[in-house]
C-alpha cells in the first residue's frame, strides 16, 4: 500500500490529516504520516486528496482529520498498492 485517496467536500477551510499504522489493531505506532491541505477560498467543489503512506506496512490504519468548517463529507476512500 503506497497511498490512500480520499475524496471529500470541504468549504473554505484547511484540512490536516494524521495517519497511524497498526498490525494488530489495538496499538498504533507513534510514527505517523502527517498531511496538510491548503484551503480553496474560490470553489467549494469536492476534490481528490492523495496522501502518500511512504511504504508503511499495516493491517489497520487510523486517520484523524482536523478541519476548520462545521462539517466535512468523506466518500470513496480508496487504497491502492504500487505493486
Amino acid at each position: 500500500m503506497q497511498f490512500v485517496n480520499i475524496i471529500f467536500s470541504i468549504s473554505f477551510s484547511a484540512i490536516k490529516a494524521k495517519v497511524q499504522f497498526s498490525l494488530g489493531g489495538a496499538v498504533f505506532s507513534r510514527r505517523a504520516v502527517s498531511y496538510t491541505y491548503m484551503p480553496d477560498t474560490v470553489l467549494e467543489n469536492a476534490r481528490n486528496v492523495t496522501i502518500h503512506l511512504h511504504h508503511h506496512i499495516a493491517k489497520y490504519i487510523k486517520i484523524q482529520l482536523h478541519f476548520a468548517s462545521r462539517w466535512i463529507m468523506i466518500s470513496e476512500v480508496i487504497f491502492e498498492s504500487g505493486n
